[in-house]
């Protein structure tokens, strides 16, 4: 806040204003601004039926929630607990109960395939149902019951319906609370992860040459050489990336093949043909990764792009 060229921009605006900007009013402000954005999310989804989405991530050595709501509300909570399902559940009802959101109000949760998210909504339907069914005040005592002149007998077959109608509802109220929609773009990945583990050790044979290309007198030739590029790292969780890494090989195929005549170390002479058949297998994957992966991408085109790479894939 103090830089000066900072203060050269901001102080004809705040002068002409007539108001402070310093460290101290700009938190005290940011704070205010969340809180009346709540506000505003709350009248908001008030009494609304909503859709959730959820995913969890860590990274370096921190671990995040992020919640999403379909019609107005984005949340990421910082997890200090393990990523149970039960703790997932306690976290996302804390976060909509802070936005007045309803545990009844809650139609659907968009999750990846993760056993724990899977759990996770499973305890927020089984919470649902506690509360549906909880007691609102005690049974009458017997001095009652025997002023009602119940059969025993007839009490006893009342008693065994009624519990037997409740395990029913119960049973309802949970297999038709919130709809657990998983991720298709997430679904596609796990599958295509599946099948990659055929291809493990050429893909760790090419991988192995695309990081040696990133060191020493690798790196200055392609510095030196225009219009050639790095192949891109793979990352170990995402098979799309061994795609890409794959590509661009293939789409500077020769000036590759002279690299690894000068270079042993670079040679994929034993590689050039499991590239070119990887590369046409898994393009329609790719491309339909890509759509679906799309911020907008409805379940109708997630649906017509799936059958579509199907029936390339069958071509």
């Amino acid at each position: 806040m103090m830089w000066s060229g900072f203060r050269d921009i901001i102080n004809p605006i705040s002068n002409a204003l007539g108001v402070v900007v310093n460290s101290h009013n700009m938190r005290d402000f940011v704070n205010n601004t969340a809180q009346n954005i709540k506000k505003i999310i709350r009248s908001e989804v008030s009494e609304k039926i909503i859709c959730l989405k959820v995913d969890a991530a860590s990274k370096l050595y921190r671990s995040v929630l992020g919640v999403n709501c379909q019609y107005m509300l984005d949340g990421v909570i910082e997890l200090f607990e393990r990523h149970t399902g039960e703790n997932l559940c306690k976290e996302v009802f804390k976060l909509t109960t802070e936005y007045g959101i309803q545990k009844s109000q809650i139609f659907s949760v968009t999750v990846d395939n993760g056993a724990n998210m899977i759990k996770m909504i499973k305890s927020m339907n089984e919470c649902v149902s506690k509360e549906f069914f909880q007691e609102d005040g005690e049974l009458p005592d017997d001095e009652i019951i025997n002023e009602m002149a119940v059969d025993p007998d007839e009490l006893e077959a009342i008693d065994y319906a009624t519990n037997n109608l409740m395990e029913n509802l119960e049973k309802v109220v949970i297999e038709n609370g919130a709809l657990c929609v998983r991720c298709g773009a997430h679904t596609l990945q796990l599958v295509v992860n599946e099948v990659c583990k055929a291809f493990d050790e050429p893909l760790k044979g090419i991988a192995k040459i695309a990081k040696k290309l990133r060191c020493g007198e690798f790196k200055r030739i392609f510095e030196i050489t225009k219009g050639v590029k790095l192949p891109h790292i793979p990352v170990k969780t995402r098979w799309n990336t061994n795609y890409v890494m794959l590509r661009d090989f293939l789409e500077q195929k020769e000036f590759f093949i002279n690299l690894g005549s000068q270079y042993k170390e670079s040679d994929l002479t034993q590689y050039w043909h499991f590239i070119e058949n990887y590369v046409e297998a898994f393009e329609p994957i790719y491309e339909a990764t890509i759509i679906i992966q799309k911020k907008d991408c409805s379940l109708s085109e997630l649906y017509y792009h799936w059958q579509k790479a199907l029936a390339l894939l069958a071509c």
